[in-house]
């Protein structure tokens, strides 16, 4: 499934794992993540922006996913 995200956090002291498309990202810089919606029966949107190391290059690579607001 295409933009799949999972973010699971064990402790509020570790950082959280997150999976993006399948796949594990790790060395998580920054998480940003805000779900807005206008009411409890419509869709609402999901903002997602990560940042982190990519230790094959070290380059500092993002991930970022917005959806628009409908109706």
């Amino acid at each position: 499934m295409a933009n799949e995200i999972v973010i699971k956090m064990s402790s509020a002291n570790e950082p959280p794992k997150i999976t993006l498309n399948g796949k594990k990202i790790k060395g998580i810089i920054g998480l940003e993540y805000k779900y807005d919606t206008s009411d409890a029966k419509s869709n609402g949107q999901h903002n997602f922006a990560i940042q982190y190391l990519d230790k094959d290059t070290s380059t500092i690579r993002a991930a970022v996913v917005h959806k628009m607001l409908e109706g």
